[in-house]
């Protein structure tokens, strides 16, 4: 399938498609014209991709994950080579982060409670 069949079976943008193959994520054959050619089963890549986009992971860990999935479902992630670690890793950053807003938040409530008084 072309670019533009993949980008709209997967609900993504041409431009997606391209940045995920610069990063290494797909890879596409070329035909003779020098045109992308994708599979069928990049589809539910280009899913798996974007659920562990979402996440806040990089692409380079992304990457790394997808070399080892062999899932057709985006929420199917194997535990190997490090997988579950680099998961770990980035849950306790959000965490970590959750935790930086609910203090942000707080302080600005406080601020807009003074302001109001």
């Amino acid at each position: 399938m072309k670019i533009g069949d993949l980008a709209a079976q997967a609900g993504v943008t041409r431009r997606q498609i391209r940045y995920y193959e610069d990063q290494g994520l797909l890879q596409p054959r070329r035909d003779k014209a020098g045109y992308r050619v994708f599979l069928e089963s990049d589809v539910p890549k280009v899913a798996r991709i974007r659920a562990l986009l979402a996440t806040g992971l990089g692409t380079a860990a992304i990457g790394r994950i997808l070399t080892c999935s062999t899932q057709d479902a985006p929420e199917k992630i194997p535990a190997c080579g490090g997988t579950l670690q680099e998961l770990s890793q980035q849950r306790t950053r959000l965490k970590s982060q959750a935790a930086d807003l609910r203090h942000a938040m707080a302080r600005l409530e406080a601020l807009i409670a003074e302001a109001s008084a």
